[in-house]
């Protein structure tokens, strides 16, 4: 099952049990079978994070582990830079932190300091990253190192996706739980008061 896909330099990768590859979007072939989270374009590249690690490919096509976190739930891309974050789901009704991890150049990364719950997605908008999350986990940080966490709201809801354009920054989500029917969507002018 797809859980992403990302577009660049002609064609579609798509992310999920393996990873799919399509230059028109209408013709697919797979080209790995591992378990990835997420991929993302970076201007040159591909990038596919999940629980093995950090891959890259420059054609989507043949794939090399460039090594990294291998919590990755989520990356987002920046130019060259890259942000992967994830970390682990509650468990046993505990909830764990999550985990936040960036790099110049996708071979050397610096983890920086944990998230108070494990997030699901981040992006880079209107200049900052902005991450999202289970328990209404909204963070934003200039450097992907120093992050402000926002207030977070009840524990039934969670962040899935956040972008922004034209000054504007969106997250979505909703309750959590065997319905989502719940929704929110948040937004904010400056990724700080949402």
């Amino acid at each position: 099952v797809p859980r992403a896909v990302a577009s660049g330099g002609g064609v579609w990768v798509t992310a999920g049990e393996g990873l799919l590859r399509s230059p028109d979007g209408w013709t697919w072939q797979q080209v790995d079978d591992r378990s990835f989270q997420d991929v993302a374009w970076d201007g040159r590249r591909f990038v596919a994070v999940g629980f093995g690690g950090v891959f890259a490919s420059p054609d989507g096509a043949a794939w090399s582990e460039l090594g990294g976190p291998r919590w990755g739930g989520c990356v987002a891309a920046r130019g060259g830079s890259l942000l992967t974050a994830g970390g682990w789901p509650e468990f046993h009704g505990r909830t764990y932190p999550g985990e936040v991890a960036t790099s110049a150049d996708g071979l050397l990364w610096s983890e920086a300091s944990a998230s108070p719950r494990v997030v699901l997605d981040a992006t880079w908008a209107e200049g900052l990253w902005v991450a999202v999350g289970w328990h209404g986990l909204l963070g934003t940080s200039s450097d992907g190192f120093a992050w402000r966490w926002h207030g977070q709201q009840a524990r039934e809801r969670a962040f899935y996706d956040a972008a922004g354009s034209s000054g504007t920054t969106v997250a979505v989500g909703g309750q959590t739980g065997p319905y989502t029917y719940l929704q929110d969507l948040l937004w904010s002018a400056a990724g700080v008061g949402w």
